[in-house]
């Protein structure tokens, strides 16, 4: 199958020479049979006419030998797009509509692909993925908008209450977004930044180890008031920090975008 995809392929390529062996062909039996009419008595023109009529439409069987030699459907092909070529040199203005219009449906399946993919499909880099559970409220409804049930409805005390007198799960975690924060890193400029509230044993419920330093102990979510740690994010470090280790340590001051939202006091944190 190969080898006689290869010769198609071949004869593809040397279509115009092949036909005008084709033509030759044609010609030359047709001369051969004209040729017989004649020694049998036959005028020029009656012998021509008949070798004509014996030898079939020369025509279909052109189009029979092209089909049997080459690809169909990239002739085909190809040919539509010559046709399409020609079509777009007469109307530049609708040939550039058309590459817009592409343009933009590509773009947008990419897109939606992408999300899909995202959301979906891929999985979370973390261990055992396909067991992770949230728990909130499915019936709220924005719930529709995140793809499952709110998890802001619980409090951290309910949250420990839940933890400890679980029987259901293999260990449980609590994550909140902060929303959109103003970080101000060794008294510099404050810089925009994205964060997230979480318990300490965070990481390893989600089985993630850290690149470098180390995670939260259980003990800095006990203490009320106590600084809190932040562990960024390994793009934060490369991005912000150049991969420099003496980050580990900072002190860093956060802020709520919204005041109304912040404590009057900015918490600290130590990186």
């Amino acid at each position: 199958m190969l080898r006689t995809f290869l010769s198609r392929g071949h004869g593809l390529l040397r279509r115009r020479s092949l036909d005008q062996q084709l033509e030759e062909e044609v010609r030359f039996h047709l001369e051969m049979e004209a040729a017989k009419n004649r020694n049998r008595g036959m005028s020029s023109e009656d012998a021509l006419a008949g070798a004509r009529r014996a030898f079939g439409g020369s025509e279909q069987i052109k189009e029979i030998y092209r089909k049997q030699r080459g690809l169909p459907m990239i002739e085909t092909a190809m040919q539509d797009l010559q046709y399409a070529l020609r079509g777009f040199r007469r109307s530049p203005g609708f040939a550039a509509l058309v590459v817009l219009s592409l343009a933009m449906g590509i773009g947008a399946n990419t897109a939606i692909f992408t999300l899909i993919d995202v959301v979906m499909l891929r999985s979370l880099p973390v261990r055992a993925p396909d067991q992770l559970v949230t728990i909130g409220d499915a019936s709220r409804p924005t719930a529709y908008l995140v793809g499952g049930p709110m998890a802001n409805v619980f409090s951290y005390p309910l949250y420990q209450r839940v933890r400890d007198e679980n029987t259901v799960f293999s260990s449980l975690l609590a994550s909140g977004k902060t929303g959109n924060l103003d970080v101000e890193i060794r008294g510099g400029t404050k810089e925009d930044a994205h964060g997230r509230l979480v318990s300490s044993n965070y990481f390893d419920v989600l089985g993630i180890s850290p690149f470098a330093g180390h995670s939260f102990s259980p003990q800095e979510d006990r203490a009320a008031g106590s600084n809190p740690v932040a562990v960024i994010s390994y793009d934060y470090w490369v991005n912000r920090f150049g991969r420099n280790l003496d980050v580990l340590g900072t002190t860093l001051r956060w802020f709520l975008k919204h005041p109304s939202c912040a404590q009057n006091d900015s918490p600290n944190s130590h990186s």
